[in-house]
C-alpha cells in the first residue's frame, strides 16, 4: 500500500533493487543525491501509477530500459529528473 518513498540526500549506496517494481502502488519515487550505482532496472516500469520520480544526482550507468521510457512517456514524467548528474545514456525518444 506504499505510496512515495523519498530517500533523497541519504548517502545510499549500491543498485537500485529490482524489487522497487513490485511497489505498484508507488506515485512518488525520490532517490536523488546519493551514490546509488549499476543500470536502472527495468522493473522499475511496472510502477504504472507513478506521478512522480527523481533519480538524479547519483552515479547511476547504461542505458535507460525501455519498460521506463514507456513509463516516462505514458505518465508525462520528466527525463530530466533521471538523467541529470547520472551516466546514463538515453535511449527514450
Amino acid at each position: 500500500n506504499l505510496t512515495e518513498l523519498s530517500f533523497g540526500w541519504n548517502q545510499l549506496t549500491g543498485e537500485i533493487p529490482s524489487e522497487l517494481g513490485n511497489l505498484t502502488n508507488l506515485t512518488v519515487l525520490r532517490l536523488f543525491y546519493n551514490d546509488l550505482t549499476g543500470e536502472i532496472p527495468p522493473e522499475i516500469g511496472n510502477l504504472y501509477d507513478l506521478t512522480f520520480i527523481t533519480l538524479k544526482y547519483n552515479q547511476l550507468s547504461g542505458e535507460i530500459p525501455q519498460q521506463v521510457c514507456n513509463l516516462i512517456e505514458n505518465n508525462n514524467l520528466y527525463l530530466s529528473t533521471i538523467i541529470d548528474g547520472n551516466n546514463l545514456t538515453n535511449t527514450c525518444e
